[in-house]
């Protein structure tokens, strides 16, 4: 079991898909195997970061290299930004924020991130099948990753006495089936904005500290409908086997009932009957 020292984006979005999927992730410690979908995107990113690092031209020669090289165009001019700036609690570097969510410390590594112009600018590389997947903007201005990378870019201008208040934030999207394509959909996230969505953000946060003590699936909350989500999940079959789909209501009213700012969650957790490491 791991202790909840640390939350990245990626773990709130996991999180809001289903509970019981981020415990079995970032508690329990279970690995997923990388679909070949995911290895694609990687090779994308590696070729992107390449090219804003240096200026090499991503090659069309591979699989990666096309795809990446479709969204040239909508990215800045290479070497003019900071690249896979990391964002982590033992960051060395005084020139750039430590963000946390209730306490705890937010891990990860933005894309792209430039300060040096009118309006600060945040953007993440994604890779699609399909652009109808692209957020839009309406879902980036409630995206958790905008409104994390968002604060921690407000924060690195506060920090070198830039003034601004708001970030551009945005995706830009790559296509990885037919023909090469790009799209970029970015959104203005002002000072007030990403403050009030960290308050929810600090909510959920609240509650996966409350998971973080559980030590059995049966007491995390389960969400069915994103059982088949991107393929299906690789758990769905141990809930399957344990009859944990969708439940237990106990625990998710529990959730709906108990204002999670004041849940003790120093408390010890409740030990189910079923072994966890066993069950699995």
């Amino acid at each position: 079991m791991r202790a909840f020292r640390s939350v990245s984006p990626s773990q709130i979005n996991n999180y809001n898909d289903c509970p019981r999927l981020w415990w079995y992730q970032s508690v329990l410690g279970l690995q997923t195997p990388q679909r070949p979908s995911a290895a694609l995107g990687t090779a994308v990113h590696a070729s992107l970061e390449i090219y804003m690092n240096k200026g090499t031209f991503p090659d069309k020669e591979t699989a990666a290299g096309c795809i990446a090289a479709a969204g040239i165009s909508l990215l800045p001019e290479p070497e003019t930004c900071w690249i896979e700036m990391k964002m982590h609690a033992e960051h060395t570097q005084r020139l750039w924020p430590q963000i946390s969510l209730s306490g705890i410390p937010v891990n990860g590594y933005i894309d792209l991130c430039d300060i040096t112009g009118e309006i600060p600018l945040v953007l993440d590389h994604k890779s699609t099948s399909d652009l109808k997947y692209a957020k839009t903007e309406e879902e980036l201005l409630y995206d958790p990753q905008m409104i994390i990378y968002g604060s921690f870019v407000l924060g690195a201008c506060d920090m070198q006495d830039i003034p601004t208040e708001s970030v551009e934030g945005g995706h830009v999207v790559y296509l990885t089936k037919g023909a090469p394509k790009a799209r970029k959909t970015t959104v203005i996230l002002t000072r007030k904005h990403l403050a009030q969505e960290r308050e929810k953000l600090e909510v959920t946060v609240d509650k996966m500290k409350v998971l973080a003590l559980v030590r059995s699936p049966d007491e995390v909350p389960g969400e069915p409908n994103s059982c088949n989500n991107y393929g299906g999940c690789h758990f769905r079959d141990k809930c399957r086997a344990l009859g944990l789909i969708g439940g237990p209501q106990t625990f998710a009213e529990y959730f709906r009932e108990v204002p999670a700012k004041n849940v003790n969650t120093t408390t010890e957790s409740p030990m189910s009957a079923i072994d966890p490491l066993a069950a699995l």
